[in-house]
């Protein structure tokens, strides 16, 4: 049975003659280590919206969410850049979200800049996530100062989902979020026991390897027309 796809999340990837295909993981901290974590950070939303908008009536009908640095998030303009690629190509708000990455921790006026900005961008329709919670920096103290709308559970917690601590561990997050108004994505959800497992504690959507690996534009657009993913 085919799974439904309800968004799409878009990833990045490098494709070496030498070393084949490399992941954002691999090469985030190059970009961080030049400064260029913000500049490639908006060329993939830019490009994301720019894929949209050739083919509307078709690619409108899904949610695409695009990973964003907490460096980027810094950037006073941040709101205002994004709003204004939304509005350059013409793209519904709610067409498109934001993950909040894990990747390096923040705080004092950085932090402030950062709630700022996710404060705009939610005024705007645009839903905002906590990306790979319980993984990397996120904390329970991301929940009290960001504004979001979704928590993703990272997938070292799903990984435990068939014991009893991870399983308790998991659905006391689940809880957690649920009571705080926040809705909960479990990711590298892999097997039909973590899908049960992530179900009955109360998750709101799956995402991982058991519906869809990673797949190119062009295999993507397959499974549009074929009407695979709705």
């Amino acid at each position: 049975k085919t799974k439904n796809i309800v968004a799409v999340e878009v990833l990045s990837r490098l494709n070496s003659k030498q070393d084949g295909i490399i992941t954002l993981e691999k090469f985030l901290s190059a970009l961080d280590s030049v400064s260029l974590s913000d500049t490639f950070d908006y060329y993939i939303f830019e490009k994301n919206c720019k894929w949209i908008s050739n083919k509307r009536d078709v690619r409108e009908r899904y949610n695409y969410a695009v990973n964003f640095s907490r460096t980027t998030l810094c950037d006073p303009q941040f709101a205002e850049k994004i709003i204004g690629i939304l509005d350059k190509y013409n793209i519904s708000s709610s067409t498109v979200s934001l993950e909040v990455l894990e990747d390096k921790k923040v705080d004092g006026k950085a932090k402030k800049q950062i709630m700022e900005n996710l404060k705009k961008i939610r005024a705007k329709g645009i839903s905002v996530l906590l990306d790979d919670f319980g993984g990397g920096y996120t904390s329970f103290d991301d929940l009290q100062n960001f504004e979001i709308d979704i928590v993703k559970i990272d997938k070292s917690i799903t990984k435990n989902l068939d014991t009893e601590v991870g399983y308790s561990i998991f659905r006391n997050v689940v809880r957690t979020a649920k009571d705080l108004g926040l809705k909960v994505i479990c990711e590298g959800v892999e097997t039909s026991a973590q899908e049960a497992a992530a179900v009955d504690a109360g998750c709101d959507m799956l995402q991982g390897f058991y519906y869809y690996k990673p797949v190119p534009v062009a295999r993507l657009e397959e499974l549009f027309e074929k009407n695979e993913v709705s």
